[in-house]
Order: structure tokens, then sequence, then C-alpha cells
């Protein structure tokens, strides 16, 4: 895989179900890049909370595809919210 990043913009709607995964790993094969960088700020709420699973959903189409992904930011507020975090 190419070390070429796919950046998603830092302003947009919230992501984190399977199908927003599944687009952002198109739009980075589409370009080339073998990783994908999303901001912490883009991941709805849900997604810090494990309980709801939304972040398990998310991240396992990453895996199904092969994709690299790094979630980047500051996530400190939301993961010291959370026990399992």
């Amino acid at each position: 895989m190419s070390a070429e990043l796919y950046r998603c913009p830092p302003a947009g709607r919230k992501l984190g179900s399977a199908g927003d995964a599944v687009e952002l790993i198109g739009a980075a094969a589409g370009s080339g890049a073998g990783w994908i960088v999303i901001p912490a700020e883009r991941l709805r709420d849900e997604f810090f909370d494990l309980k709801t699973r939304v972040a398990g959903e998310f991240l396992q189409k990453f895996a199904q595809y092969g994709a690299r992904v790094a979630i980047v930011g500051d996530t400190a507020a939301r993961v010291g919210a959370s026990q399992a975090w």
C-alpha cells in the first residue's frame, strides 16, 4: 500500500456509521492513499461511548477492507468520560 495520506477534512458532517467508513475507504483508494486520517472532531459523540458499538462497527470496515486509519486530535475529554477507554 502507498504511504500517501487521505486527510478527511476537519469540517463536515459527523462520521461514525459503517457507510461513512466505506465512503472514506473508497475516497482514499481513489486517491491512491495508503492511510486515512480522520480528525477526532469529525466523529459522532456515540463513537466514544463504547456501549453504542459505533466505534466497533465503524472501525471494523477498515479492517475488512485492509485500510489503515488514524484518528488524530484531542480526545482527552471524550475518552476521560469513559471508563472503557
